[in-house]
């Protein structure tokens, strides 16, 4: 870009943040040969840079009424497509630092304009981040945003793209229980990706497929799948990956109750994590550590590898998998016979799961608030909670459902004198871990 050009830009974007309100129009209209597609991108680019909150809000309302207008129909086809691509690429790198309703705004923009010029490659790449970025009930919608890039990609024979949506759906159908219909999709994405010779996503794809198989209890396939998975990332030296395939390992082998090889994986998974500085991964290997930990009976051990978890989590402002953090401990402090430390624990992670519409995280918690009310003798409360659970619980889901429903009988049968109090022994194979639950809104 024109230097000179760009300092113009700079001065009228200063314009606009000092004018009174209301009075951005007749500034825009003073300068009407500087609004243009370069005006737009360096509005976003400033607004990158900015801290105050109040001036980012002003400049991103901004970018997106001046994407609307450079889009409009009043312009050349080659304004329009050049501002299509500048809110495309914006709203693509705000899915990336997960920006989503704002990447959403910017790619609904960007698809209106694709579509009135007839881009079909930029209506598809739209679609997809708009599948990514969307929050629908049931994922009926990212299904469909989805399935129209998939059909779009093909048209145009588009071979780089096709696989893409492919993954997607596999993870969002496994996500919904439909293991059969995600397994489909996600061998087709791994033949594409094998074919383009794409390695790091043909390895994404087989970790996809482990983590499917995980799902459905076969711990060996996952397995296979996951091992092929980490000579890939060793292969291209993709280290996130490997220590994302040591990861994946190693809850398999807990799967299989094999702990001490998982804890040879988890620790592998961490020292990696650590070299790179990845504090979202090393926050997952050591969670993972815990977890390991509880089914061996290690509690203290268990609480400690969960409270480091939880620091990186609050440290990296991980809002989402903060909650996970806290259900882990209030499980450990329930197998511990700390009810009231427990419940602490797993509301804060079920007020968390709400906030974010996290409905496995939600399942989790309140069933084993539940659970802990049933231990204390507090039937009451553990059947509103244990109730509240199962409506949430998709009917596919035959081993939480069991769990909680066991539970439930019992609180009633308590209730009614039937049978003696839930012992702790046995509601301690009860507790469910969140990431484990799959629902549907």
């Amino acid at each position: 870009m024109d230097e000179q050009r760009q300092a113009a830009y700079l001065q009228l974007i200063n314009k606009l943040l000092e004018c009174r309100s209301g009075e951005e129009g007749q500034v825009l209209n003073d300068n009407f040969e500087l609004v243009e597609p370069g005006l737009l991108e360096t509005i976003i680019a400033v607004t990158n840079d900015k801290n105050n909150q109040n001036e980012v809000d002003f400049l991103t309302n901004l970018a997106l009424q001046l994407g609307e207008i450079l889009g409009g129909e009043q312009q050349q086809k080659v304004t329009r497509k050049e501002t299509a691509d500048i809110l495309y690429k914006w709203g693509k790198e705000l899915f990336y630092i997960n920006q989503f309703p704002l990447s959403f705004h910017c790619c609904q923009l960007s698809l209106t304009i694709y579509e009135a010029i007839g881009d079909r490659q930029g209506e598809a790449n739209s679609l997809l981040i708009l599948g990514n970025t969307c929050d629908s009930p049931g994922k009926l919608e990212k299904i469909n945003f989805y399935e129209q890039s998939l059909a779009i990609y093909r048209e145009i024979k588009d071979r780089q793209g096709e696989p893409k949506p492919l993954f997607n759906l596999g993870n969002v159908y496994q996500s919904l229980g439909e293991y059969e219909r995600a397994i489909n999709y996600l061998e087709e994405s791994l033949a594409i990706y094998q074919e383009i010779k794409d390695r790091e996503w043909e390895a994404n794809s087989l970790s996809a497929l482990g983590n499917t198989y995980y799902d459905l209890g076969k711990y060996e396939q996952a397995l296979n799948y996951y091992k092929q998975s980490l000579i890939i990332s060793r292969e291209i030296k993709d280290y996130n990956l490997e220590a994302n395939s040591l990861l994946n390992l190693a809850d398999a082998y807990e799967g299989l109750r094999e702990y001490e090889q998982a804890i040879t994986y988890l620790e592998k998974s961490l020292a990696i994590s650590r070299e790179i500085k990845d504090y979202k991964l090393e926050a997952n290997a050591l969670e993972s550590l815990g977890l390991v930990y509880q089914n061996l009976g290690g509690y203290e051990r268990a609480i400690t590898y969960h409270e480091k978890c939880l620091a990186i989590r609050r440290e990296i402002k991980d809002y989402n998998l903060k909650g996970y953090s806290q259900g882990n401990l209030g499980r450990v402090y329930a197998q511990l016979g700390e009810y009231e430390r427990a419940i602490t624990y797993l509301k804060q992670s079920l007020a968390i799961s709400r906030e974010i519409k996290d409905r496995g995280a939600e399942v989790s918690s309140q069933g084993n608030l539940g659970a802990v009310y049933e231990l204390m003798g507090k039937h009451e409360q553990a059947i509103t909670y244990l109730k509240q659970s199962l409506g949430l619980i998709q009917i596919k889901n035959s081993i939480t459902r069991a769990k909680f429903m066991g539970i439930l009988g019992i609180a009633y049968q308590c209730l009614t004198g039937l049978t003696q109090l839930l012992s702790p022994n046995i509601a301690q194979t009860l507790f469910v871990k969140g990431k484990d639950v799959n629902v549907v809104s």
